[in-house]
């Protein structure tokens, strides 16, 4: 009687044990499987950001298909380690990489693919997971120049980047120094804020100008090299083709009372510029 007591009790403990394992199992497969699957789908998703948005740079910057093209298998796969990607235009919906880039598109859609073998979810069959993402990046034209900064000091060097004189003198748009700025003279207006790196003084009369200080920028309003800007570069080209590329030799200097500065783009020879 007892002995079979103990074979039936030993019976029950291996099933009990049988029935651990498998919730143990099932354990590891939502810990290990669960999380290996929710990193390497924010990893797609990242992917296909980046590709998104690299892409409809090279579109804004009037790449070629071909290279718009290469850009996505850049940051899709080669960067960020998705499997496959594929991209439209919009709003025509042709395909990038296929020879050319349609009239009008305004926009870009991104998909990419990546497939993750699992570790304990393939005892039940599922060997594998083939995540998929799709992104989508829109190209915008500024309103107002680059991103409405009407005049932009990079210098962090000179003593005062902005020295403003003068009187009457109206800015429209957001005005930046990388270094100091120094208004004198009388009754000048910004119609934007106008932004300080280091220290900003005012003398004078009758000024409406907001100051704000914001740390040092280095590759704002746009990502050009100075060869863009020169003459032949590819803004100069564009300005100029609109009418609106100046070149000020050395040093640019603007001073005195009731002077406008045209909209545009100019190109200054100098070192810097220490007025306007």
């Amino acid at each position: 009687m007892n002995k079979q007591r103990t074979r039936k009790q030993a019976g029950q403990v291996v099933v009990i044990v049988a029935l651990l394992l498998i919730a143990l199992v099932g354990i590891l497969a939502l810990v290990l499987d669960g999380g290996n699957l929710y990193l390497q789908r924010r990893r797609v998703q990242n992917a296909v950001d980046a590709a998104a948005l690299a892409t409809a740079y090279r579109v804004a910057a009037q790449a070629s298909d071909a290279t718009i093209s290469a850009t996505l298998i850049e940051y899709a796969v080669t960067r960020n380690g998705a499997d496959a990607a594929s991209a439209v235009y919009l709003p025509s919906n042709a395909r990038v990489g296929g020879g050319s880039i349609p009239p009008g598109t305004n926009a870009v859609c991104v998909y990419v693919t990546h497939t993750v073998t699992t570790y304990f979810v393939g005892i039940v069959g599922l060997h594998s997971s083939t995540m998929t993402a799709s992104g989508t990046a829109a190209l915008s034209v500024q309103s107002r120049g680059c991103g409405g900064f009407a005049v932009w000091a990079h210098s962090q060097t000179c003593s005062n980047s902005i020295d403003w004189s003068g009187s009457g003198g109206v800015i429209n748009g957001t005005v930046h120094s990388n270094g100091k700025v120094n208004v004198s003279g009388s009754d000048h207006t910004s119609n934007g804020v106008c932004e300080y790196v280091t220290s900003h003084d005012q003398s004078g009369s009758g000024h409406h100008i907001t100051y704000t200080q914001v740390s040092a920028a280095a590759n704002y309003p746009v990502n050009f090299n100075m060869a863009d800007y020169q003459s032949g570069g590819r803004a100069a080209q564009a300005a100029q083709a609109a009418g609106k590329y100046f070149v000020h030799s050395g040093n640019w200097s603007v001073s005195g009372s009731g002077q406008t500065i045209p909209e545009g783009l100019h190109y200054c020879t100098g070192e810097r510029q220490h007025q306007w």
